[in-house]
């Protein structure tokens, strides 16, 4: 009998880009950690601290440049919880080689919403990825222009979209897809994003499971409607579901 997870992946509307599911972030996160017996998790962008409370494995570091919020506060008296006050650049210099000195299995990045910055906590993060492990990057799939918008914070992001006449429904993600496009670009490297919870992009040691070769120019030229156009291509986007079968051939 499939698990509950498993049949909330499937339900959908016809038009796959817009399938409906309650997969959420939490789900594929915890996924991943039990699938791989995980002993430490890395969560980049804490923010108010729903995700990384709710979250278990044995060690949880956190990495923000803000205080931590009430809930990572209630977390902290924990055993394995960690919380760095750092920006994610400043926490790989510095932070990383005394807080993970066997590695991390999964880490999860939902830091600034701009393809480079995410892209750049990707690839710091490989450096430490335990050879099964897996990185997974929220917000790789706007479901429209406005939440795509490319800003330094949603409050600009709305006012951008409103200069432009563009629908804004606080959904933000940036251009945080494009993270997922260059990272396509590594032959050593299996990417996807699953459609749910506004996109979550997998990234696991692995062949290349193809896409369009692109240089960095081509992708920083990338707009909506290109995705918009071939999200399946550019993305690898993926079912929930071909999660469960991607842990399972590891």
């Amino acid at each position: 009998m499939p698990s509950k997870w498993i049949q909330r992946s499937y339900k959908r509307t016809p038009i796959p880009w817009l399938m409906r599911n309650s997969v959420s972030r939490r789900d594929v996160i915890q996924r991943c950690i039990e699938a791989l017996g995980a002993r430490t998790y890395l969560e980049i962008g804490v923010s108010d601290g729903r995700c990384f409370a709710a979250v278990q494995a044995p060690t949880r570091i956190g990495v923000d440049p803000i205080a931590p919020a009430p809930l990572v506060v209630a977390e902290l008296g924990k055993p394995g919880v960690v919380y760095v006050s750092r920006t994610s650049d400043s926490f790989f210099e510095t932070e990383a080689p005394r807080l993970l000195p066997d590695g991390v299995e999964v880490v999860f990045i939902d830091g600034l919403h701009t393809w480079a910055q995410a892209y750049r906590d990707c690839v710091n993060s490989l450096e430490y990825l335990n050879p099964d492990g897996v990185i997974l990057l929220h917000d790789c799939l706007p479901r429209n222009e406005g939440q795509a918008m490319v800003a330094s914070s949603p409050q600009e992001a709305a006012t951008l979209a409103e200069a432009q006449g563009v629908p804004f429904d606080w959904a933000w993600t940036g251009d945080v897809w494009k993270a997922i496009v260059a990272l396509r670009q590594h032959p050593d490297l299996s990417t996807c994003v699953l459609d749910c919870d506004r996109g979550v992009g997998v990234v696991r040691r692995g062949a290349n499971e193809g896409g369009p070769r692109l240089s960095e120019a081509d992708i920083a030229r990338l707009r909506f409607a290109d995705l918009k156009a071939n999200p399946v291509e550019l993305l690898g986007l993926r079912k929930p579901y071909h999660l469960v079968k991607a842990l399972a051939s590891r």
